[in-house]
């Protein structure tokens, strides 16, 4: 690893292999048909192309996010950490709330007409936990 420019760059000289290419079909035999040209992976090359995988949604040890974090707050010394805690409820709340006000009119949401609701008011009306228990219902009727 090295800096430049305020920013710690990381070499990666071990990647695995060079990309597969697929087979394909010869080009005289591509004369005068339509049939497919490429004709994909046989089992060894497609072992081959799967084991460059770089990134597997996972922590590669690159150090990137650490190179992009101004106040250097990642700390790759630092176990991981499990906590049990006894609770009666559980609140999770996304913060997300929509001004009614903001919502094109022309919808009639509460105006014109009662039964028109919000993408939020039908997620919550689907979910278990709502007030109609995931039970899709007018609100007004």
């Amino acid at each position: 690893m090295y800096e430049k420019k305020e920013r710690y760059i990381v070499e990666f000289q071990d990647i695995p292999a060079e990309r597969e290419h697929q087979i394909e079909i010869e080009v005289d035999e591509r004369r005068g048909n339509y049939d497919e040209v490429e004709l994909g992976f046989d089992e060894e090359r497609a072992l081959r192309e799967a084991k460059r995988c770089l990134s597997c949604r996972r922590c590669l040890g690159c150090a990137l996010c650490w190179a992009e974090c101004k106040p250097e707050a990642i700390i790759f010394e630092m176990e991981d950490q499990y906590y049990d805690v006894e609770a009666d409820a559980v609140i999770i709340s996304s913060g997300v709330e929509r001004p009614y006000d903001r919502i094109d009119s022309s919808f009639g949401l509460g105006q014109q007409h009662l039964n028109v609701i919000t993408d939020l008011q039908l997620a919550r009306m689907l979910s278990e936990t709502g007030p109609s228990k995931g039970l899709v219902i007018r609100p007004y009727d």
